[in-house]
C-alpha cells in the first residue's frame, strides 16, 4: 500500500450557535496521490494557503449551512487548490420538505458548472454509493 501522511489543515467553522474554533481539514497523501478532505468548513484564504498547489483530489463540503461552503466558494476552493478531481460532500442530506433544504446549496450541477467555468480540464465526480473512484 506504500506510506500513509495526515496532516491537519486549517478550517473555519464559527457558525452560531456553536462555533469550533478548533476544526480542522486534512491532507491526506497515499504514494503519489494527495488528497484533501475540507470537513466542516466555510471559505477562508488560509486554506488556500495549506491546500494550494498540493491537492490531487479535493473532497469538499457544498451544502452553504451550519458554517459551510455554499457551491460557488467550494468550486472556487478546489479551482484555487489545482486540484485534478473535485469531490463535492454534504448533498442530498435533507428531505425536500426539511427546513434545512430550503436555505442550502445542494445542486451539483451548479457546482459542477462553477467548477468546470474556472478549470475546463478538471474533473468533478459525484459519489454515489457502491461506485469507487479509481486513479491510477
Amino acid at each position: 500500500m506504500g506510506d500513509i501522511k495526515i496532516e491537519a489543515v486549517y478550517a473555519r467553522h464559527m457558525f452560531e450557535p456553536e462555533p469550533t474554533p478548533d476544526a480542522a481539514g486534512y491532507l491526506i497523501t497515499v504514494g503519489k496521490w494527495r488528497i484533501y478532505h475540507s470537513g466542516d468548513t466555510e471559505y477562508d484564504a488560509r486554506i488556500v494557503d495549506d491546500t494550494e498547489n498540493r491537492t490531487d483530489v479535493s473532497l469538499i463540503c457544498i451544502n452553504g449551512i451550519t458554517g459551510n461552503m455554499d457551491t460557488k466558494e467550494a468550486a472556487f476552493l478546489a479551482w484555487r487548490q489545482g486540484c485534478k478531481v473535485a469531490v463535492p460532500m454534504h448533498f442530498g442530506l435533507w428531505r425536500e420538505d426539511e427546513e434545512f433544504n430550503k436555505t442550502a446549496t445542494l445542486d451539483l450541477n451548479e457546482f459542477t458548472d462553477t467548477y468546470k467555468r474556472l478549470e475546463p480540464n478538471g474533473r468533478v465526480w459525484i459519489p454515489e454509493l457502491g461506485k469507487p473512484l479509481e486513479m491510477k
